[in-house]
């Protein structure tokens, strides 16, 4: 997976409001980092946690491209691959905490 920077940062940050909100989701907690996301969310009852990561990170991919992809080299490899989504045996405060971790590890909390 290619890192992403400063703009892209930025960028993803909205487009992952937008695309959440389109499926119903609530975007809780989120950290963005080079190279990758970590999320917490709340998902409306009629779709499938999974489903809504992969929407989200499908047509973030596809923005991005759109958005900058003339300026830099995007391919498939940026999308990554796999997500890991957790519905069950999960508080909201273990993945906060989780979240606030991950970022302390990476300079950023």
């Amino acid at each position: 997976m290619r890192a992403l920077y400063g703009k892209e940062w930025r960028y993803l940050a909205v487009v992952f409001y937008k695309f959440a909100k389109q499926r119903g989701c609530t975007i809780i907690k989120k950290s963005i980092v080079p190279n990758y996301v970590h999320m917490l969310s709340s998902v409306a009852p009629k779709y499938l946690a999974i489903e809504v990561v992969s929407y989200i990170k499908k047509k973030s991919y596809i923005s991005v491209v759109r958005q900058f992809g003339d300026k830099k080299n995007l391919t498939e490899k940026t999308l990554g691959k796999g997500s890991a989504v957790s519905t069950v045996g999960f508080e909201e405060n273990q993945i906060k905490s989780y979240i606030k971790r991950q970022e302390q590890l990476d300079g950023l909390g």
